[in-house]
């Protein structure tokens, strides 16, 4: 905030100073981040409503490092010889379990990978929480990590037919003839709120639920 002030006229150097308090003894990129996080899951949840759709629990990934399930997880397939260190990673042995190849969990630099979160998460479902079924719903672009999802679920010691996995093609939306460019990378989205706006929400849900998941939506 310090930074921004010495840059800023005298609006912009009075918000930099609320910024500053509410900031002072913390780490700037953290609470922003939490900032954000909580604004941006409220907007979530505020267009789900639109449609009718509620969630009775919303899981935290951070929860799975804070409450240790992510190392129990790690521990159990370690235990059973499916975890194993080189090249200074850390990998899962994917290639027992039948795939072509082993995926690594814990980067060189010590940062878990997405998968690590993954398998932290079916452990807590599974093992924890003893769900005798899990159904995940994917987007089309993950399609390909499914068999080394099901390999964790078997080196967990379950069958691994009870993770249920839908996989939902990525809508492709139209104004007209016209087709709508958007790119997550740079920050063009359209958001449900503006498709319900737009659209209006019976149009919206008709749409989604005479279609099939895994079928091109446009």
């Amino acid at each position: 905030a310090r930074e921004i002030i010495t840059e800023q006229g005298g609006k912009e150097k009075a918000i930099c100073k609320i910024a500053e308090s509410r900031l002072e003894g913390k780490d700037p990129i953290q609470e922003i981040g939490k900032i954000g996080q909580g604004k941006i899951i409220e907007w979530i949840r505020s267009d789900l409503e639109l449609l009718g759709v509620e969630f009775d629990a919303w899981f935290s990934e951070k929860s799975l490092y804070h409450n240790k399930q992510y190392h129990r997880a790690m521990e159990l397939l370690q235990g059973e010889g499916y975890v194993t260190k080189r090249d200074n990673a850390i990998w899962f042995e994917s290639s027992a379990l039948g795939e072509d190849k082993d995926n690594v969990l814990v980067r060189s630099d010590g940062s878990p990978t997405y998968f690590a979160s993954d398998i932290a998460y079916h452990y807590n479902k599974f093992i924890e929480r003893k769900f005798d079924t899990v159904i995940d719903i994917w987007g089309a672009d993950h399609q390909g990590h499914v068999p080394r999802m099901k390999a964790v679920i078997k080196a967990l010691g379950k069958d691994p037919e009870q993770l249920k996995v839908i996989i939902c093609q990525l809508v492709t939306l139209r104004r007209g003839e016209e087709i709508i460019r958007v790119s997550k990378r740079s920050g063009d989205i359209i958001t449900l709120r503006e498709v319900v706006e737009e659209v209006g929400a019976d149009a919206c849900r008709f749409f989604f639920l005479s279609r099939s998941a895994d079928s091109q939506q446009q």
